[in-house]
């Protein structure tokens, strides 16, 4: 099979560079999951504010370190207490 992808590109391949993916993509290519992942994101951060109102972050935000190494940008980690 030829493909533009690249040698390999229809087996698993744990150890491949991960950087050069399409996550949910963008325009025509936009995975049609999407919108699925982010409703369930706002059910499941809405439930659990409800069922932990007392949650909040247990370090100081100066502390919490943030991607800056990636193309998707978010936290390491997030240490939360209740």
């Amino acid at each position: 099979m030829k493909s533009t992808l690249g040698q390999g590109c229809c087996r698993l391949d744990l150890t491949r560079d991960a950087r050069h993916h399409v996550a949910f993509g963008f325009g025509v290519h936009q995975c049609l999951g999407q919108p699925l992942a982010r409703m369930e994101l706002q059910v499941v951060y809405g439930t659990l504010y409800k069922r932990i109102p007392t949650l909040r972050p247990a370090a100081p935000m100066e502390d919490v370190r943030f991607k800056t190494d990636a193309f998707i940008y978010g936290v390491h980690e997030l240490p939360v207490s209740w």
